[in-house]
């Protein structure tokens, strides 16, 4: 077995910290939001806002590591099932745990129904008509919608996938001047550059494709040209904003070139998935009690304690032994349900990393 790429696992440590500051010192605060939940002595910088888009550089690894995923899957189904097998049990327990402890102990807004619990089961809560159990769940929903466009791609173009993702991102691009909200949600018009320079990134480093890889590195670039606009920093297109992703990204694929990691970083990349999971609502909860009897630093840092703990177990007792568990019943599987699985340049990935794993 290979062993993980600690360069993508380094990524996605920084990822998940710059989401924790943005939610932790800016989100739940005005100007983005009328109330201040937190209860800070101070108000923090609003640069802190670049933080959210941590996500962006999520999708960029989700790019690369779907691209793997898909090319050492026997077949869309399988790689669907190891998609649910990666995504959901750590989702179940996250996702209630969360609806649990902000029920108990949770501000106001934050709260949700009973349905809102059942309707988040689906891990698709507001395009149901449900709120989410916590706000970082949208990019769940983002993340599926490409999953379900790839095995779509696979099975209609197999080996040349990539082309059905690239022709998406074209059609995408006049839909989100037309009628964004739509656009994001059927055909995920804003983050669909980001999944294309994944793609690109590992076809040239790691499948020696560079055709493909560069037709969608040429795609990613247009397009990420394209949906600049939607950049904002305080509500506004923010040049800064688009300097500071793109030159993110550009850090995220020259370290896997160069297979550069930091061992701490890339340890809280490995629990990146369950942390994005647990950190908002309930990170946000702690620090709301928390400052009743302390400082901002030391209600910052147990909420950050906290859910860094829950990540790990969730991590060690969840995630990581839920899907061995569901993928040796997948092989276990009758033989005649089977089929041989197609050839690649390199072997599988040991944890079959996806989304934030």
């Amino acid at each position: 077995m290979k062993p993980r790429i600690d360069a993508i696992d380094t990524w996605r440590g920084v990822a998940i910290l710059s989401v924790m500051a943005f939610h932790y010192l800016v989100r739940f605060a005005p100007p983005l939001q009328p109330t201040n939940v937190y209860g800070f002595d101070h108000a923090y910088s609003p640069l802190f806002e670049l933080g959210s888009y941590g996500v962006q550089v999520f999708f960029v690894i989700s790019g690369m590591v779907i691209t793997m995923t898909l090319l050492r899957s026997r077949d869309a189904l399988e790689f669907a099932f190891n998609r649910f097998a990666r995504l959901y049990p750590a989702f179940l327990v996250c996702m209630s745990l969360t609806a649990a402890f902000v029920s108990l102990a949770g501000p106001g807004v934050f709260k949700v129904s009973l349905a809102d619990y059942l309707g988040n089961l689906t891990m698709l809560g507001e395009p149901l008509g449900f709120r989410f159990v916590d706000g970082a769940y949208w990019s769940l929903v983002v993340e599926i919608t490409f999953y379900a466009y790839v095995a779509a791609a696979w099975l209609l173009l197999k080996q040349r996938f990539w082309l059905g993702l690239i022709a998406l991102g074209v059609i995408g691009a006049p839909a989100e001047r037309i009628n964004p909200h739509v656009a994001d949600l059927l055909l995920i018009a804003r983050y669909m550059p980001y999944f294309l320079a994944g793609m690109s990134a590992w076809f040239i480093l790691k499948e020696k494709r560079r055709a493909a890889g560069a037709w969608l590195g040429l795609a990613a670039l247009a397009l990420y040209g394209f949906h600049a606009g939607t950049l904002t920093l305080a509500g506004k297109p923010s040049a800064l904003c688009a300097a500071v992703v793109l030159g993110a990204i550009c850090l995220l694929i020259a370290s896997v070139a160069a297979d550069a990691g930091v061992p701490l970083l890339a340890w809280i990349g490995r629990l990146s998935y369950s942390l994005y999971l647990i950190h908002q609502r309930v990170g946000v909860t702690v620090i709301e009690h928390a400052k009743a009897w302390g400082p901002d630093w030391l209600a910052i840092a147990l909420a950050a304690g906290l859910c860094l703990g829950l990540a790990w177990a969730s991590y060690t007792f969840v995630e990581k032994p839920a899907a061995s568990a569901l993928r040796a019943l997948w092989r276990k599987r009758p033989a005649r349900a089977r089929v041989q699985p197609p050839t690649s340049a390199l072997p599988r990935e040991s944890g079959d990393p996806g989304f934030f794993v």
